[in-house]
């Protein structure tokens, strides 16, 4: 009989129960009957009398019951007891029962665990349902307690809004609104501080709030209580800002930068601004005039700007934002404005703010520490150019002066072309009460003094045919002094008439001075 190789059950190759397919019950497996062995055929007998005692049957049972003649032969010896062959059969066949039902009961616990029987699954499905109405049951709770925290925080007393515009001066500013605040209450951000007073309270911002913030905290402190944090969804309606970063350019100007929510509209100065998509402008102002020129000390610069913005979900803003930034300060002693050079070199002198930075033409040139500073330029080639020397301080507008420096190769001989241009007799000047004297004057005279300041002259000039006390003009020259005591010289310049003690004080502001040997021509 062809038997399981895993279990020794009787299968055609692998069992069921080896196999796992099926759910199996405990118990044994029923087995083919073994074919018994034929037993001899039973002797006659005799009919016993009724009274004879009962002999006791082949099952051991006391009872009346036929017993065996007298003369009748007797079964073989061991007719009744089994054989080996049936002790070994039997022996393993109990062996294999016990082998199947062993395998039986794991195979069972493991489909018992992997699967439970059909009437746990459907307790199972009735479980799973439990849970899904349980877990709607509690959805509709949640949603039930949702809305009643939405209706709490509606009705919550200390309900409190804000929005940041911008104020008629420029700044911005927070506008906040608290139903439930107490008149005093004091709210703040960061280091700006405001109090409550029929609900609302206006802070100015320390710290400007772009468009795109939507969320700021508040601290607030009512007068009797305890002090809380208030977590505000902000409107931001606008802002303005400047920008210092473009003082730095060669050409400096300042921008103030307008922010506006996207859609709206900014006018700046009467300039009606074109916001990109993420709703900011910027409107320059050139500053260079302000700027330019010598000045011994710190000047301010200021300029106010009138604006308007409009966004949407928000009030008109309209006012003037005011710019005022210090300028740096810069005084060059030479050369002057504008000078006429005979030759290649010049001397670059003056004097800037201590620790300020001074360059010339975009080169750095070395600054003491008391902010002197001394640097001898080469002109290589004959003509005119203009130089701007440049005095930057961190935190203030940079001074820019400049100077107009011309090269010619005979300098007496540029001297009498510009003397001919202009007037010449200093008695107009003198008689001149009014001080209309005009600007481009000629003064031809002998030198009786000559100073030495810094790297500039004075030179005092007794004027040609001039009588009287009045005719001594004080010449300034950017440059050091090219003549002496006694020389004659031709000085070309502006006139200027300052008020003394004496009377007044002619000052001429030569562009050009060169010495001129026509006193001895006959």
């Amino acid at each position: 009989m062809a038997r399981c190789p895993r279990c020794g059950r009787p299968s055609e190759g692998v069992c069921d129960v080896c196999r796992g397919g099926k759910t199996l019950f405990l118990g044994s497996a029923p087995s083919p009957k073994p074919t018994a062995a034929p037993r001899p055929a039973p002797a006659q007998t005799a009919l016993m009398p009724s009274s004879a005692p009962a002999a006791p049957g082949p099952t051991g049972a006391r009872g009346p019951g036929p017993a065996p003649a007298a003369g009748a032969a007797a079964p073989p010896k061991g007719s009744e007891q089994p054989s080996a062959s049936d002790k070994r059969i039997r022996k393993k066949r109990r062996l294999d029962e016990r082998l199947s039902a062993g395998i039986r009961l794991t195979t069972t616990l493991r489909n018992l665990v992997a699967r439970p029987p059909p009437g746990r699954r459907q307790q199972g499905q009735a479980g799973s349902s439990t849970a899904a109405k349980g877990i709607v049951a509690a959805l509709i709770g949640g949603l039930c307690a949702g809305l009643l925290t939405v209706g709490v925080w509606l009705l919550w007393p200390r309900r409190a809004s804000a929005v940041a515009r911008v104020d008629s001066d420029g700044q911005q500013v927070l506008e906040v609104s608290c139903s439930g605040c107490v008149d005093g209450t004091d709210v703040s951000i960061g280091a700006s501080h405001a109090r409550i007073l029929e609900g609302r309270a206006q802070i100015a911002l320390s710290a400007p709030v772009a468009p795109s913030t939507k969320t700021l905290l508040v601290n607030t402190a009512p007068p009797a209580g305890n002090p809380s944090t208030l977590e505000l969804d902000v409107q931001v309606c606008g802002r303005l800002s400047p920008d210092l970063a473009h003082l730095a350019d060669e050409v400096p100007s300042l921008v103030l930068i307008a922010e506006v929510p996207p859609g709206g509209s900014v006018i700046v100065d009467g300039n009606a601004l074109l916001p990109d998509a993420n709703g900011r402008a910027s409107y320059q102002l050139p500053i260079v005039e302000a700027v330019s020129g010598d000045a011994d000390h710190e000047a301010t610069l200021s300029r106010k700007l009138p604006f308007s913005l409009t966004a949407p979900k928000c009030d008109e803003q309209r006012g003037a934002v005011e710019l005022a930034l210090k300028i740096a300060p810069l005084r060059v002693s030479a050369p002057s404005a504008s000078i006429v050079l005979g030759r290649d070199s010049f001397m670059l002198a003056g004097k800037a703010q201590p620790g300020a930075t001074v360059t010339v033409e975009g080169r750095g040139i070395h600054v003491g520490e008391t902010g002197e500073f001394a640097q001898r330029m080469t002109i290589s080639k004959l003509g005119e150019r203009e130089i701007t020397i440049r005095s930057t301080v961190p935190g203030l507008a940079p001074r820019l002066v400049k100077r107009r420096i011309r090269r010619v190769a005979d300098l007496l001989l540029e001297a009498n072309a510009l003397a001919r241009k202009a007037p010449s007799k200093l008695d107009d000047v003198l008689n001149d009460n009014a001080g209309t004297a005009p600007l481009r004057f000629a003064l031809r005279g002998r030198v009786t003094a000559v100073q030495a300041i810094g790297h500039s002259s004075r030179i005092l000039v007794t004027a040609d045919a001039c009588e009287g006390d009045g005719c001594s003009v004080q010449v300034e020259h950017g440059a050091a002094a090219p003549a002496f005591v006694g020389d004659h010289v031709l000085a070309v310049g502006e006139i200027d008439r300052r008020p003394g003690s004496d009377g007044p004080v002619l000052r001429l502001l030569s562009e050009i001075l060169a010495v001129d040997p026509v006193e001895d021509r006959p």
